[in-house]
C-alpha cells in the first residue's frame, strides 16, 4: 500500500472541490483524524444539547423558573436544532464540511461564553426566562452545524466498505458527550453556577 494517498481517492470530485482539498496530498491516517475531529465536536455539542437539561433542578432554582418557563427554556435549546439542521446541511453542500464546522463551533462557543458573562444570575440580578429562551434557541441554532458537516466529512474521507465503521464511531460521541454533560454540569452549576457550566461548555 501506498505511503500516501492523493485525495482524489475520495469518492466524489465535487466533495473534493467543496472542502478545498483539491490537489493536496494526505497520508492514508489523515481520514482517522477527519473522524477524531467529528466525533470531538458531537461530544462537544452533545455535551451542551443533554448536558444543559440534567442541570434542571439548579436551573430552575438560579434563574427562578416556573415548570412551564423551564420546560420552554429547555424545549427552544431542542427546537434551535431542529430548525437549523436544514439551513446547516445546504450551508455544507454549498461552503464544504471544514468550513461549516468551524463556523458553526466557533460560534457556538462564541456564543456560550457570551452566556457566561451575561445571562447568568448574580447578586445584581437575575436573566428573565425570555433572555434565557432566546439564549438557548440559539445555542441549540448555532450548534445544529455538527451534524451534516461532521457526516459529510465521513462520506466524503471515507470509502463505501468503510463508512458503516466510522459512522458509527462517530454516533458514539454523542452518548458520550451527552453523558458526560449530564454527569459534569449539574454538580458545576452547584458549586461555581452557570458562569462556570457555560464557560466549560464553550471550551
Amino acid at each position: 500500500m501506498s505511503a500516501i494517498v492523493n485525495c482524489t481517492d475520495r469518492q466524489s470530485p465535487k466533495l473534493l472541490e467543496d472542502t478545498g482539498s483539491a490537489g493536496r496530498v494526505f497520508k492514508p491516517g489523515h481520514r482517522w483524524k477527519v473522524l477524531g475531529i467529528g466525533v470531538a465536536a458531537n461530544a462537544a455539542f452533545s455535551a451542551t444539547f443533554s448536558g444543559i437539561p440534567a442541570t434542571a433542578v439548579v436551573l430552575r432554582q438560579g434563574y427562578h423558573l416556573g415548570n412551564a418557563e423551564l420546560g420552554l427554556a429547555l424545549g427552544l435549546l431542542g427546537l434551535g436544532v431542529a430548525l437549523s439542521e436544514l439551513p446547516w446541511g445546504l450551508l455544507t453542500d454549498r461552503w464544504g464540511d471544514r468550513r461549516v464546522l468551524l463556523i458553526g463551533l466557533g460560534a457556538t462557543a462564541v456564543w456560550l461564553l457570551a452566556m457566561a458573562m451575561l445571562v447568568v444570575p448574580t447578586k445584581a440580578g437575575i436573566p428573565g426566562v425570555t433572555l434565557l429562551s432566546a439564549s438557548l434557541l440559539i445555542t441549540g441554532l448555532l450548534g445544529g452545524s455538527v451534524n451534516g458537516s461532521s457526516g459529510r466529512a465521513i462520506m466524503g474521507w471515507f470509502r463505501e466498505n468503510e463508512r458503516g465503521f466510522a459512522m458509527s464511531i462517530r454516533q458514539t460521541a454523542v452518548p458520550l458527550g451527552g453523558g458526560l454533560g449530564a454527569l459534569v454540569l449539574p454538580s458545576l452549576a452547584l458549586a461555581f453556577g452557570f458562569g462556570a457550566v457555560f464557560g466549560v461548555l464553550a471550551g
